[in-house]
């Protein structure tokens, strides 16, 4: 296509030029430039090299695809360019034009060669000699003049639409075999240095794109191999095909030894191994070629004394594009490249006004040097922030290549920033100005860090989930040994950013809003990363090395209210051994409940308001501490199916819509069931028939993961760190040393103590209140309710006064025995039950036992259909001599972000500190307003 299209150059997407974008290497990176918004003018000779490498491209309109033969005036045309590859090697003419227009516009410029410089991809256009001039042309002379350029190196690169041209050995091997259906190993043993399409482009991209490449070279091959070997390789792919040993050597240049160092220059610039490996990508290539034969083409497309190899393209005749006679370009290469003949112009005469152009040029460029000067930081820190979030966009889509490739270029513009920032330094009026902007791209490039260490997380757990579930044995201390010290570090990076942005909120504002959504967050990723490090280092006894392990998983019907999260809809039991998961299965609760042998005497409550008159599995959540209700329920498990358990994995309703939500729709009873309508589904049973449509749902994902291993990170990945802290999924092992990493961590479940810090004098504080459905019906879905506790520490006494705001969209009746764990020793407790709209109040009697240390207090109330209620409690504790107030509250599990005021009064003293940041501090006192979406932790200091 030529002209470009006049919208081509609009916009801000970065534009590259691919010269040789035709051919086999050349299109599958246009590929994926195009993948990564870059668009592509591709520039090839198509009378000699057919267009159909590229034919699928053409719809795109990122696309372009333009004859070698407009070169000139295509480059007269070309507005902007950000990245020059060329793919064709030196040829004396055009070689120099993509010199000039990289440097005119400051472009990054890569050149791609071969370090088997006997067949040497570029022979056809050159003489290795002109390549080697070239070169070295580049890594001197040019680079002291700041060209941006870079060299990669490529060995023998194959794979789909690769030519099968008889000059390069592994071509030779590949299209004998696709010929002939047999291969050819000519002469005394020598090497190729096979390397996969898609680890080519990889490597190209990165080099491309990576800050720390310019005047590098690097060298991109896979694992050396014998010839006998790579045939030996075919054969075992293709069973039959029969492998003949000549004696006449065909690559006599091919038998040179080349050493590790040589093979891997460079790559640690950009941090890139080959993934694929020979078999692999032979096995893809032979496939591939298999269903093409009959397209491919084994004959040379022209004959030329140089050699050509078959890496890239077949070795057409290049034409000598006719040039144009171009005025002379003021660019690096005038001492090393030949010159234009330049034509002096004629002296005119002096005119009065000669000196008024210098003097506007002077301005002009001291207008542009300062607009540079202040502007640029921002434009550098705008860069940076923007490739941060598409690093991040990467990590959900897994692409983990991506996420490493955009983090790095956005750590690079977070340095330049700091950089630049610090510059103003130099003016006294902008120096505190630049330190605290050069530190803004300080703590960003620290956050950049932050999501590399989470991405290396991320993968090692993926690849971790794939072998559990998949069907081949494989080591656990490999696994262990990496994620423990993957969340270390990032445990270790967490720490330095906290400390560096505490005390300032708006640091602290800019960070959550690339980690998470509010300020706790980033207390909560630490917590994450400590968990995750000390399970690794567990991770061979959970996942059954030595010894089989079995799990039972207790669905919990967070819509019918239990202490513990909810009445119990179903069960799973998941065996595993030597870190594979064996066998998995989900059954309705009545399935175990109906082996029950006997009767077990049920908690008073449920004996004296429900009217039960025993106790199984489907009400085993009545403790607030899971790690009570998993006990309970291992025990249940022992009575009612005869099995021994290693543990218990409890999740409830919000969790099961997570998971829809991110594996699809599953089809129940001719229904398609997702996220949003799967509470609509749920609430329309009763009994049995809800027990039966939920295990449905846990039975289909469990089979749909067992066949697709590799969906398991993007089904459970991230959400599940969420639902873990918000006690939607809560965990319980016989390891006590395991079980201790999960209860500190919270993902236990387990009733905290609260405790001051070391040598402080506080008044440790604790609330966990929970309800318990007494009716019938999932009422407490359409039940809305929230919080206000205040507190008073005056005369020596520490009062709470807490109110519980019950809203009731449900046409049933709401029967309650709630429980409230307060700390041990609190007297004058009290409860009333308000009808605010009739201005009533009636008392509420409150059974009262000690429980662990606390007191644990309950009560029955009933809310009528529709209406809305008010449950007041308080009650008091002796202060002593204790100044400063720590707070638990702990959440209900099941819930789901319900709102709470809480207020502390403290009138005779002032405040010195208070963590979180309060929403609003007065005299004496310091007040929060938020949603208890997890575990609520308060610390306050004060002072007489």
């Amino acid at each position: 296509m030529y002209p470009l299209p006049e919208f081509f150059f609009d916009g801000n997407s970065p534009i590259s030029l691919v010269f040789g974008g035709a051919s086999f290497i050349g299109s599958h990176l246009c590929e994926e430039l195009l993948k990564k918004n870059i668009r592509v003018i591709c520039i090839d000779d198509f009378e000699i090299l057919p267009e159909e490498n590229i034919s699928h491209l053409k719809g795109n309109s990122q696309f372009v695809a333009v004859d070698s033969k407009n070169i000139e005036r295509l480059f007269e045309s070309i507005e902007r360019v950000n990245y020059v590859v060329d793919i064709y090697g030196v040829d004396n003419k055009c070689t120099k034009l993509l010199i000039k227009l990289a440097d005119k516009f400051n472009s990054r410029y890569l050149y791609v060669s071969s370090f088997l410089s006997e067949e040497s991809e570029f022979s056809f256009v050159h003489k290795n000699e002109q390549e080697e001039d070239f070169l070295r042309n580049l890594t001197t002379e040019y680079s002291k003049q700041k060209f941006n350029f870079r060299i990669v190196r490529l060995g023998d690169v194959y794979g789909p639409r690769m030519h099968l041209l008889d000059d390069n050995p592994l071509s030779f091997l590949v299209g004998e075999y696709t010929r002939e259906r047999k291969v050819k190993v000519h002469g005394d043993e020598s090497y190729v240095y096979p390397l996969f399409i898609d680890d080519a482009i990889w490597g190209i991209v990165k080099t491309l794109l990576s800050p720390g490449t310019k005047g590098s070279v690097i060298s991109l091959t896979g694992d050396r191999l014998t010839f006998s070997e790579t045939a030996e390789t075919i054969k075992s792919l293709k069973s039959g095909t029969p492998v003949e040993y000549i004696s006449q050597d065909k690559f006599p240049n091919r038998q040179k030894f080349l050493g590790e160092g040589f093979l891997r220059k460079g790559r640690e610039l950009i941090n890139w191994e080959p993934h694929t490996t020979p078999t692999e990508g032979l096995a893809h290539t032979l496939e591939w070629l298999d269903k093409n034969k009959k397209k491919l083409s084994f004959t040379k497309v022209a004959q030329k004394k140089e050699k050509t190899t078959l890496v890239n393209k077949p070795a057409p005749v290049r034409k000598t594009m006719p040039l144009k006679v171009v005025k002379a370009y003021t660019g690096f290469w005038q001492d090393t490249l030949s010159k234009e003949k330049e034509v002096t112009p004629p002296k005119k005469a002096i005119k009065k006004n000669v000196f008024i152009k210098p003097i506007l040029a002077g301005i002009f460029s001291l207008t542009i040097f300062i607009l540079w000067f202040l502007a640029f930081p921002f434009v550098e820190l705008f860069l940076g922030l923007a490739n941060l979030q598409i690093a991040q966009s990467k990590m959900g889509q897994k692409d983990f290549r991506d996420v490493e490739t955009w983090a790095s270029i956005s750590s690079f513009w977070f340095k330049n920033s700091q950089e630049s920032f610090l510059r103003w330094s130099s003016l006294p009026l902008l120096k505190a100005y630049s330190t605290n902007m050069a530190q803004k791209g300080r703590i960003m490039d620290r956050v950049v860090d932050i999501v590399k260490k989470k991405k290396d997380i991320r993968e090692s757990s993926d690849e971790l989930f794939e072998k559990v579930l998949g069907e081949d044995s494989y080591s656990i201390a490999p696994f262990a040994s990496s994620l423990s010290v993957q969340s270390s570090s990032l445990d270790q990076g967490l720490a330095f950013l906290a400390t560096e942005i505490q005390d300032d909120k708006n640091l602290l504002s800019m960070v959550t809003k690339r980690l998470g959504d509010s300020s706790a967050q980033l207390s909560d990723l630490r917590g994450q990363a400590r968990i995750i490090s000390g399970l690794a280092a567990n991770l061979g006894d959970i996942l059954g090395s030595k010894t089989r392990k079995s799990y039972l998983v207790l669905i919990q019907d967070n819509t019918y209210a239990r202490p513990g999260g909810g009445s119990i809809l179903g069960y799973g039991v998941l065996t595993l051994d030597k870190g594979r998961l064996i066998s998995g299965e989900f059954f309705k609760t009545v399935v175990a409940d109906g082996q029950l042998k006997g009767r077990v005497d049920p908690p008073q409550p449920l004996a004296k308001y429900k009217n039960q008159n025993t106790w199984m599995l489907k009400d085993v959540s009545w403790d607030q501490d899971f790690s009570v209700v998993a006990k309970r329920a291992i025990w249940f498990a022992d009575k009612e199916l005869d099995q021994k358990m290693d543990g218990v994995i409890s999740v409830d309703l919000d969790f099961l819509a997570d998971v829809v939500k991110e594996s699809g729709p599953i089809a129940i009873e001719g229904t398609k069931v997702d996220s949003k309508n799967l509470y609509k589904l749920v609430l329309s049973k009763d009994g049995e028939e809800k027990q039966a449509v939920v295990v449905n749902i846990f039975n289909q994902i469990y089979d749909s993961l067992i066949k697709n291993p590799g969906k398991i990170g993007d089904v459970l990945g991230v959400k599940s760190l969420e639902n873990l802290d918000q006690k939607h999924i809560m965990l319980y092992v016989n390891n006590a040393q395991v079980q201790n990493i999960l209860a500190e961590g919270g993902w236990g479940g387990s009733t905290k103590y609260t405790t001051c810090t070391e040598g402080e004098s506080c008044f440790a504080d604790y609330l966990n209140f929970a309800d318990a459905n007494m009716g019938e019906g999932s009422v407490n879905y359409y039940l809305k309710r929230s919080f206000s506790l205040d507190v008073f520490i005056q005369n020596g006494k520490v009062l709470r006064k807490l109110t519980v705001f019950y809203k009731s969209s449900s046409k049933n009746g709401y029967k309650n025995y709630f429980k409230i764990l307060i700390p041990s020793g609190a007297v004058n407790s009290k409860a009333f039950l308000v009808d605010q709209k009739k201005g009533t109040q009636e008392s509420v009697s409150l059974d009262i036992q000690n429980q662990n240390n606390k007191s644990l207090l309950g009560g029955y109330m009933v809310i009528p259909g529709g209406e809305e209620r008010q449950l007041m409690l308080s009650w008091e504790s002796d202060q002593g001599a204790l100044s400063d107030y720590t707070l638990v509250w702990q959440k209900q599990p099941g819930t789901s972000k319900e709102a709470f005021w809480l207020t502390v009064n403290n009138p005779k003293s002032s405040l010195k500190e208070a963590k979180p940041t309060p929403s609003l501090t007065g005299s004496g006192s310091v007040g929060y307003n938020s949603t208890l979406v997890r575990d609520f932790l308060l610390t306050t200091k004060w002072q007489k």
